[in-house]
C-alpha cells in the first residue's frame, strides 16, 4: 500500500530546520515503519521547510530491514538549489 503526505517543519536556523526536518522522517522509519521513496519540496525559506513525502508502509514480506538510522548529523549536510529543482545531502549516524 503506497501514500503520501506533507511534513511542515518550523525552525529558525536554515540547516537547523533541514535537520529537524529529517529528525522527523528518521522518527516516521524507525517508529512507524514508514519507508520513504521519493520527496517534493513544496517551499523552503529561512523559518520553513515543507515537502510532500512519498512512501509506503513497512512489509516483511517485500522489504529487508537491516538496521535502523541513530541519528541525522550536521556533518557535510547541504541543501541547494539547482536548476532543476532542489538537492540535498545528507549523511546518517546508523
Amino acid at each position: 500500500m503506497g501514500g503520501s503526505g506533507e511534513k511542515d517543519q518550523k525552525s529558525e536556523v536554515r540547516n537547523q530546520k533541514s535537520e529537524d526536518w529529517l529528525r522527523e522522517l528518521v522518527y516516521l522509519c524507525n517508529a512507524e515503519r514508514w519507508l520513504f521513496s521519493k520527496f517534493e519540496l513544496l517551499d523552503i525559506d529561512p523559518k520553513r521547510l515543507k515537502a510532500r513525502c512519498w512512501g509506503e508502509a513497512y512489509d516483511p514480506s517485500r522489504h529487508a530491514w537491516d538496521m535502523e538510522i541513530k541519528a541525522v548529523t550536521l556533518h557535510r549536510l547541504r541543501v541547494e538549489r539547482m536548476e532543476a529543482g532542489w538537492r540535498a545531502q545528507v549523511i546518517f549516524d546508523i
